[in-house]
């Protein structure tokens, strides 16, 4: 076990060694859904129903649906690549706002913090919070591509529509031999770009990588809309979530 380790470590060393050198790039991610998620036999038939649907949205919009993401080695802008779609395809729109593609996400390292811009109520919203995620790393590793990818695992604690505690298990992949902190949705603080991230049955995944070693690229973080906190922003969400199903009966 404890040679295992060793050899670990060893393997993150091109981390250690390059991250002093300036690294740039860009980032295309696509998505593909687990159906098994989808489709457990756990779950009730109405459930099952619902989810089915959701999984047909997702699955008939993901060749519509990539995500850039832009990075140096202190910050990075991620955001859905616009396309000129029908305001009328209903999947599609329920897709777009299902994988965060009404979402622009900027982290800054040295700032520590994680900038969310939204349209959402009528309104755009910056939403601040920390950058930091409490990932548990793990000797697990495969080949994305050409680079060698190592398994981490975060548990993301979170408070649902009707108020109640929830956990949802994060599985990134992520490489060294990219040495920047950043990812998909906003994740990072790994020892290595993520190139693969699982979140609730769907896999964000990298297709094109575009690297600029020694060049360094400008990002800019978005300064149009009202600043209120992530605390603020779910509980006026969940007020108007309320209020949406009190209509219904």
């Amino acid at each position: 076990m404890i040679y295992k380790r060793i050899i670990f470590l060893l393997l993150l060393i091109p981390f250690f060694s390059f991250s002093q050198q300036r690294v740039s790039g860009k980032i295309i991610y696509k998505y593909r859904i687990v159906k098994e998620v989808f489709n457990s036999d756990k779950k009730s038939e109405n459930i099952k129903s619902v989810f089915k649907g959701f999984s047909e949205n997702l699955e008939n919009s993901k060749e519509k649906i990539s995500f850039e993401l832009i990075f140096n080695q202190n910050e990075s802008y991620y955001k859905m690549i616009k396309k000129l779609e029908s305001d009328y395809d209903k999947g599609l729109n329920f897709a777009i706002l299902i994988t965060g593609g009404k979402e622009e996400l900027y982290t800054s390292i040295k700032d520590t913090i994680r900038r969310k811009r939204i349209t959402a109520f009528g309104e755009t919203f910056l939403i601040d919070n920390n950058f930091k995620n409490s990932w548990k790393l793990t000797q697990e590793s495969k080949k994305i591509g050409k680079y060698t990818c190592y398994k981490a695992i975060l548990e993301k604690k979170f408070t649902d529509s009707y108020n109640k505690e929830k956990k949802m298990l994060i599985e990134a992949w992520y490489t060294p031999e990219i040495p920047v902190n950043f990812g998909p949705k906003g994740y990072g603080n790994l020892p290595g770009l993520i190139l693969e991230l699982d979140q609730g049955g769907i896999v964000y995944y990298a297709q094109q990588i575009e690297l600029n070693k020694g060049k360094n690229i400008v990002i800019n973080p978005p300064k149009k809309g009202k600043i209120i906190s992530e605390e603020e922003f779910s509980n006026m969400f969940r007020k108007i979530d309320k209020k949406r199903r009190n209509k219904k009966f």
